[in-house]
């Protein structure tokens, strides 16, 4: 439902993402499980894969699930830019850079050739910005897109993205730092 849990309000709001931006990206919250969900459909509007943060139980529940076809799924997040797709690991990382830039989530500290290939022939611009301890990989990915012929930085910050404001967040995107 749209009615989500205290916790999952109070973790979204630490990362200053309100109830009214859940609601605009389409994510859910699951009362009996405890979960926020990030979903992503298909043109017809069919759940075509979804990660769930849980907030319950963590010792019984890992800390997040995800579900679906992800390799053919491109969880795009539409920003104010659609020349540049910033690409980041986790979903509210992406809802908050999706404030300025076309975002997605890896939902992983890295992507396979083949969808790194697919979202070259959608983008021509691309930011690497992944959690300060997966800079090699966020570097080999941007190589990668570069050899596909696209422009393509790897940035690198202590945090991870979505502790930062949105003024710090346009200054790493446009110049690649703080």
């Amino acid at each position: 439902s749209t009615v989500y849990g205290p916790a999952a309000i109070a973790w979204a709001a630490s990362y200053q993402v309100g109830v009214e931006e859940l609601l605009w990206r389409d994510v859910l919250y699951s009362k009996h499980k405890e979960q926020l969900c990030f979903i992503w459909r298909d043109a017809e509007g069919s759940i075509i894969g979804w990660q769930a943060r849980s907030f319950g139980n963590r010792k019984a529940t890992p800390k997040y699930i995800t579900s679906g076809n992800l390799e053919s799924t491109l969880p795009i997040y539409r920003g104010t830019n659609s020349h540049n797709l910033t690409l980041v690991e986790d979903c509210i990382s992406a809802i908050k850079i999706a404030r300025q830039s076309d975002a997605m989530p890896c939902l992983t500290s890295s992507l396979s050739t083949s969808k790194l290939k697919r979202l070259a022939g959608l983008y021509k611009t691309f930011t690497v910005w992944l959690d300060g301890n997966m800079y090699p990989n966020a570097q080999r990915m941007a190589r990668e897109l570069q050899l596909m012929g696209c422009e393509a930085k790897a940035v690198w910050t202590k945090e991870d993205p979505k502790c930062y404001n949105d003024t710090e967040i346009t200054s790493v995107l446009l110049t690649g730092k703080l």
